[in-house]
């Protein structure tokens, strides 16, 4: 069973996969910067949708009589070429468009890491215990959680939702709300918004779990916040991961 929701985007949320989460405090990157990230990513989708017509254009027609043509060492029942190299472009179009949602998702991490601008709520140590409890509390109830980081803007999430659990969207709308109505009265900003609605939601597949459990665990390091991982007293790895992390 999958969840299919919309906000500003529709999602694929299939039950009891892997998921990649990163959700953001409000105001933490600025309307300008959000649009110029947001530019990017659709001229470099349209680039990419120019190029692929471009070599569809030059494939080969098809025959008078409605069948693709066929290469020599096809003629006997293969595929026609024209369907093989539409595959092919197809195939290439899926893989450059998740690299471009790759670093997409990079300029948005980036941008977080080294805004000056504020808010850090998750700064304050009882904030970013809060939010680390309320993420623990959920472990062997709705997910099993592999790996977490709290920065001072925004946290990385990595589980794998149980059988039976609510879908993705439910699982997060829960733990932003608790967390924000909670955060909120620590610092005194209740009846503010404390978290962006919308989260950075990946389904994470087999070749890319080291990958992703890497970047998680090294954003301290990368922010040039601590040396080591396991300094930064506000990540998680799960001991079944930990004996690649050492």
């Amino acid at each position: 069973m999958s969840s299919f929701y919309r906000r500003r985007l529709p999602h694929w949320q299939p039950a009891e996969a892997t998921y990649f989460v990163t959700y953001r405090l409000s105001g933490s990157i600025p309307m300008e910067v959000i649009k110029r990230i947001r530019a990017e990513y659709r001229a470099e989708m349209e680039r990419l949708h120019e190029e692929c017509a471009a070599a569809l254009s030059m494939l080969p027609e098809q025959s008078s009589g409605g069948q693709e043509m066929l290469l020599p060492e096809q003629s006997s029942g293969g595929q026609g070429v024209s369907a093989k190299l539409r595959s092919q472009l197809a195939a290439m179009l899926k893989k450059k468009r998740y690299n471009a949602q790759k670093r997409q998702f990079k300029s948005w991490d980036n941008f977080l890491d080294s805004n000056l601008n504020g808010p850090y709520w998750l700064q304050n140590e009882a904030v970013a215990q809060l939010n680390a409890d309320a993420i623990r509390f959920y472990d062997g109830k709705r997910y099993k959680l592999l790996a977490f980081c709290i920065m001072s803007n925004h946290i990385h999430l990595l589980f794998t939702l149980l059988p039976g659990a609510p879908p993705l969207w439910k699982v997060m709308q829960d733990l932003k709300k608790y967390t924000a109505v909670h955060s909120n009265r620590l610092i005194g900003n209740e009846g503010n918004k404390f978290w962006e609605e919308e989260s950075y939601d990946h389904v994470v597949r087999d070749k890319e779990f080291n990958r992703i459990l890497a970047y998680i665990l090294n954003n301290p390091v990368k922010a040039g916040l601590v040396t080591n991982w396991n300094d930064w007293p506000w990540t998680y790895c799960s001991v079944d991961l930990l004996d690649g992390w050492q």
